[in-house]
């Protein structure tokens, strides 16, 4: 039995029992997906197991069941599951259970002390919502774990904004984990001309129809292939597509091309896509094509590749999918990040998710949507052939400089050809990115008037509330100062 953690992980631990003791019912604890979720949580069930206390871990996927089913069993705590797929052990005081299990017996299930969320984001759902609800009115602590604690539809986390977290604690961030040889640097490739601006928005998402009528098209999944068979050939890959129809497109053309390709979706049998994982990780498979059915709580470190042919306005989407790639394995150096559709870097600037290795600032508010604005009648853009930027028409680039011919010709555009975005470009953008967001935080610090507004700012943060007071006594000496006569 290993109870080791790593010191990061041991930290996390310490903060979720310090907020717990401070009196907060909800606590949600973020850290990048490979960082060990799953092994903080298991740590405190085996301390809270031990002294008797009632703990649940809710996941609503099988492979999360079963990841936590492992990690329990790795440390040798009894359990029980909740589940169709296994035999009950009602008399165990920990169990892990299925959300879609739950809700339809929960009221009549003896109350625990604590109930653990994996992929805590989805808390606000309609169905984790009334469950956990009923817990919390009952006395029950509940921790929710996530590596993207907002939701697709812009709701936030916290109880001001709909959710039901007292806190979040912020764990490390990307690069660190990086750093210290414990996350995967991304590599990233992009096509020299993609657009999105045809996409119509449904529930804050791209309409899935659209999206799948945009991208299954034979000249993109050759594309694809192509790609693929120049960067990373043979390289164990996930490959996310917006249809079922679409995965069946892309399975016949990677076949076709000498691959060994499958595409799992919600039809096939848990032994099935249990198996299908085994390949991948196992090499029996080169590629895994997925239908929003992986993106989250897939564990198999051994994926080099990482193709998005599915484009998606959800940083939290984008960066579950990218996520798969991101966990070490022996003599990985990296992963190939093959992003056909520009989910890392849109051309027309208003989404941009970024490099996925990025360190982040999360809160409990959720996004702020932007209104959409009207697009100007006749507008013109060009596609820049040094930066491959794109911007309104005009003789120069207003990124790099480079001065448009005047002749008339056209600038050839190849849209499937991916180019890998090399260092340079990639501190330039992060360095805008950088700075929107300082500015975003400073403006939020301005508004700060009372204690109350520091603290509500420290909050959703994730800051301790020494913070709070702190930088409040601090605007006041400044304020104090500009008096006149003082």
């Amino acid at each position: 039995m290993n109870l080791s953690l790593r010191d990061y992980q041991m930290k996390g631990v310490n903060q979720i029992r310090a907020n717990f003791a401070n009196g907060d019912r909800v606590v949600c604890y973020q850290a990048p997906t490979g960082a060990g979720k799953t092994r903080v949580f298991s740590y405190i069930t085996y301390n809270a197991s031990k002294k008797n206390n009632r703990v649940w871990i809710v996941a609503h996927r099988k492979e999360l069941l079963r990841q936590a089913h492992d990690s329990l069993c790795d440390l040798h705590v009894p359990h029980g599951l909740i589940s169709p797929l296994y035999t009950p052990d009602p008399l165990s005081p920990t169990q892990v259970a299925s959300i879609d299990t739950l809700k339809n017996r929960f009221e009549k299930l003896p109350v625990p002390q604590l109930i653990i969320c994996d992929e805590g984001h989805h808390s606000v759902s309609p169905t984790w919502f009334k469950v956990l609800n009923y817990f919390i009115s009952k006395g029950t602590r509940v921790l929710l774990c996530s590596a993207t604690p907002n939701r697709l539809d812009g709701r936030g986390l916290g109880k001001e904004h709909g959710g039901l977290c007292d806190s979040l604690i912020m764990g490390p961030q990307p690069q660190e984990l990086i750093s210290q040889g414990f996350l995967a640097k991304p590599m990233i490739y992009r096509p020299v001309l993609a657009t999105t601006e045809n996409l119509h928005t449904k529930s804050g998402e791209f309409k899935q129809d659209e999206r799948s009528d945009m991208m299954d098209k034979p000249k993109i999944i050759g594309d694809a292939v192509k790609s693929y068979s120049q960067i990373c050939p043979n390289k164990p890959t996930i490959v996310f597509v917006p249809s079922l129809k679409m995965a069946e497109h892309v399975q016949t053309q990677y076949r076709a091309a000498g691959y060994q390709a499958a595409m799992v979706d919600g039809s096939m049998s848990d032994h099935d896509r249990k198996q299908r994982l085994i390949d991948l990780g196992g090499g029996g498979l080169h590629l895994l094509i997925s239908c929003s059915l992986i993106d989250e709580g897939v564990d198999v470190p051994v994926v080099e590749g990482i193709q998005l042919l599915d484009p998606t306005k959800s940083v939290a989407r984008f960066l579950q999918r990218t996520g798969r790639g991101a966990r070490m394995f022996p003599g990985k150096q990296g992963y190939y990040l093959l992003d056909h559709v520009c989910n890392t870097f849109f051309p027309n600037m208003e989404i941009n998710h970024g490099d996925p290795s990025w360190d982040r600032e999360w809160s409990l508010e959720g996004e702020i949507k932007k209104k959409a604005k009207p697009k100007e009648a006749g507008q013109a853009f060009n596609q820049c052939p040094s930066c491959y930027r794109i911007s309104t028409k005009s003789p120069r680039c207003p990124f790099c400089g480079f001065t448009y011919e005047v002749n008339g010709r056209v600038i050839e555009e190849e849209e499937g050809r991916l180019q890998q975005l090399d260092q340079a470009e990639l501190d330039r953008l992060r360095g805008i990115e950088e700075s929107r967001a300082r500015y975003a935080r400073l403006n939020e610090e301005r508004a700060c008037v009372t204690y109350a507004d520091w603290k509500a700012l420290g909050q959703k943060r994730g800051y301790a509330p020494s913070w709070a007071y702190i930088r409040f006594n601090q605007k006041q000496k400044r304020n104090a100062a500009t008096l006149p006569g003082i």
